[in-house]
Protein backbone atom coordinates (compact mmCIF):
# COMPACT_ATOMS: atom_id res chain seq x y z
CA UNK A 1 0.00 0.00 0.00
CA UNK A 2 1.43 3.41 -0.95
CA UNK A 3 2.03 6.22 1.50
CA UNK A 4 -0.71 8.32 -0.07
CA UNK A 5 -3.16 5.39 0.14
CA UNK A 6 -2.41 5.04 3.84
CA UNK A 7 -3.00 8.76 4.40
CA UNK A 8 -6.23 8.63 2.38
CA UNK A 9 -7.49 5.73 4.51
CA UNK A 10 -6.69 7.55 7.76
CA UNK A 11 -8.34 10.81 6.68
CA UNK A 12 -11.39 9.15 5.11
CA UNK A 13 -11.94 7.09 8.25
CA UNK A 14 -11.57 10.10 10.53
CA UNK A 15 -14.07 12.21 8.57
CA UNK A 16 -16.44 9.28 7.83
CA UNK A 17 -16.21 9.59 4.06
CA UNK A 18 -14.96 7.19 1.39
CA UNK A 19 -11.59 7.20 -0.33
CA UNK A 20 -13.49 7.83 -3.58
CA UNK A 21 -14.88 11.05 -2.06
CA UNK A 22 -11.30 12.28 -1.64
CA UNK A 23 -10.64 12.01 -5.37
CA UNK A 24 -14.10 13.02 -6.55
CA UNK A 25 -15.07 16.33 -8.16
CA UNK A 26 -17.41 17.17 -5.27
CA UNK A 27 -16.82 20.59 -3.72
CA UNK A 28 -19.05 20.31 -0.65
CA UNK A 29 -17.19 21.26 2.53
CA UNK A 30 -17.91 17.78 3.94
CA UNK A 31 -15.60 16.43 1.20
CA UNK A 32 -13.38 19.40 0.33
CA UNK A 33 -11.95 19.98 3.81
CA UNK A 34 -10.96 16.32 4.33
CA UNK A 35 -9.41 16.32 0.84
CA UNK A 36 -7.39 19.45 1.63
CA UNK A 37 -6.38 17.93 4.96
CA UNK A 38 -5.20 14.75 3.26
CA UNK A 39 -3.16 16.77 0.74
CA UNK A 40 -1.65 18.80 3.60
CA UNK A 41 -0.67 15.63 5.48
CA UNK A 42 0.81 14.14 2.29
CA UNK A 43 2.88 17.27 1.81
CA UNK A 44 4.20 17.20 5.38
CA UNK A 45 4.60 13.46 5.91
CA UNK A 46 6.00 12.33 2.57
CA UNK A 47 8.85 13.47 0.34
CA UNK A 48 6.50 13.49 -2.66
CA UNK A 49 6.26 16.42 -5.05
CA UNK A 50 3.23 18.67 -5.41
CA UNK A 51 2.43 17.32 -8.91
CA UNK A 52 2.62 13.72 -7.65
CA UNK A 53 0.29 14.47 -4.71
CA UNK A 54 -2.03 16.36 -7.04
CA UNK A 55 -2.28 13.41 -9.44
CA UNK A 56 -3.13 11.11 -6.52
CA UNK A 57 -6.17 13.29 -5.79
CA UNK A 58 -7.05 14.03 -9.46
CA UNK A 59 -5.95 17.62 -8.96
CA UNK A 60 -3.33 20.04 -10.23
CA UNK A 61 -0.23 20.89 -8.18
CA UNK A 62 -1.53 24.43 -7.65
CA UNK A 63 -4.63 22.95 -5.97
CA UNK A 64 -2.33 21.12 -3.55
CA UNK A 65 -0.52 24.40 -2.85
CA UNK A 66 -3.83 26.15 -2.17
CA UNK A 67 -5.02 23.26 0.04
CA UNK A 68 -1.84 23.43 2.14
CA UNK A 69 -2.15 27.21 2.54
CA UNK A 70 -5.83 26.93 3.46
CA UNK A 71 -5.22 24.23 6.07
CA UNK A 72 -2.45 26.35 7.62
CA UNK A 73 -4.88 29.30 7.82
CA UNK A 74 -7.55 27.12 9.45
CA UNK A 75 -5.01 25.71 11.92
CA UNK A 76 -3.94 29.22 12.90
CA UNK A 77 -7.53 30.38 13.38
CA UNK A 78 -9.05 27.36 15.11
CA UNK A 79 -7.28 25.55 17.98
CA UNK A 80 -9.68 22.60 17.77
CA UNK A 81 -8.94 22.16 14.08
CA UNK A 82 -5.21 22.36 14.86
CA UNK A 83 -5.59 19.57 17.44
CA UNK A 84 -7.64 17.48 15.01
CA UNK A 85 -5.05 17.83 12.24
CA UNK A 86 -2.24 17.08 14.70
CA UNK A 87 -4.14 13.97 15.76
CA UNK A 88 -4.57 12.95 12.12
CA UNK A 89 -0.85 13.43 11.48
CA UNK A 90 -0.05 11.20 14.44
CA UNK A 91 -2.44 8.52 13.15
CA UNK A 92 -0.96 8.76 9.66
CA UNK A 93 2.61 8.57 11.02
CA UNK A 94 1.71 5.55 13.07
CA UNK A 95 0.22 3.77 10.05
CA UNK A 96 3.18 4.77 7.85
CA UNK A 97 5.55 3.48 10.49
CA UNK A 98 3.77 0.13 10.71
CA UNK A 99 3.72 -0.14 6.88
CA UNK A 100 7.48 -0.63 6.99
CA UNK A 101 8.45 1.34 3.88
CA UNK A 102 10.39 4.01 5.79
CA UNK A 103 14.11 4.47 6.24
CA UNK A 104 15.56 3.97 9.74
CA UNK A 105 16.03 7.75 10.09
CA UNK A 106 12.40 8.39 9.15
CA UNK A 107 11.23 5.72 11.61
CA UNK A 108 13.31 7.23 14.38
CA UNK A 109 11.99 10.73 13.67
CA UNK A 110 8.39 9.48 13.60
CA UNK A 111 8.81 7.52 16.84
CA UNK A 112 10.18 10.63 18.58
CA UNK A 113 7.31 12.74 17.28
CA UNK A 114 4.71 10.13 18.30
CA UNK A 115 6.17 10.09 21.79
CA UNK A 116 6.01 13.89 21.92
CA UNK A 117 2.39 13.90 20.69
CA UNK A 118 1.34 11.22 23.19
CA UNK A 119 2.95 13.20 26.02
CA UNK A 120 1.07 16.32 24.91
CA UNK A 121 -2.23 14.40 24.91
CA UNK A 122 -1.54 13.05 28.40
CA UNK A 123 -0.73 16.56 29.66
CA UNK A 124 -3.98 17.81 28.11
CA UNK A 125 -5.96 14.96 29.71
CA UNK A 126 -4.47 15.77 33.12
CA UNK A 127 -4.89 19.54 32.81
CA UNK A 128 -8.47 19.48 31.54
CA UNK A 129 -10.12 16.03 31.71
CA UNK A 130 -13.58 17.29 30.69
CA UNK A 131 -12.27 18.97 27.53
CA UNK A 132 -10.18 15.92 26.69
CA UNK A 133 -13.17 13.61 27.06
CA UNK A 134 -15.34 15.86 24.85
CA UNK A 135 -12.69 15.86 22.11
CA UNK A 136 -11.28 12.35 22.26
CA UNK A 137 -13.82 10.32 24.21
CA UNK A 138 -13.32 8.44 27.42
CA UNK A 139 -9.84 7.24 28.26
CA UNK A 140 -9.32 3.49 28.21
CA UNK A 141 -8.32 2.27 31.66
CA UNK A 142 -4.84 0.80 31.89
CA UNK A 143 -4.51 -2.92 32.71
CA UNK A 144 -3.31 -1.91 36.19
CA UNK A 145 -6.44 0.19 36.76
CA UNK A 146 -8.67 -2.68 35.63
CA UNK A 147 -6.84 -5.04 38.00
CA UNK A 148 -7.15 -2.60 40.93
CA UNK A 149 -10.87 -2.16 40.24
CA UNK A 150 -11.35 -5.93 40.13
CA UNK A 151 -9.49 -6.32 43.43
CA UNK A 152 -11.60 -3.56 44.98
CA UNK A 153 -14.84 -5.23 43.85
CA UNK A 154 -13.67 -8.61 45.20
CA UNK A 155 -12.72 -7.10 48.56
CA UNK A 156 -16.12 -5.43 48.97
CA UNK A 157 -18.03 -8.71 48.61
Amino acid sequence: MSRISIIKDVVAGYFSITRNDLISDRRAEKVARPRMTAMWICRHETPLSLPFIGRAFNRDHTTVMHACERIEELRAADPLFREATDNLRVRARSKLLSAGDLTPDQKSMIERELTRQRAALVRMAIANPAKFERQYGELEPSPEQVERQAEGVGAAV
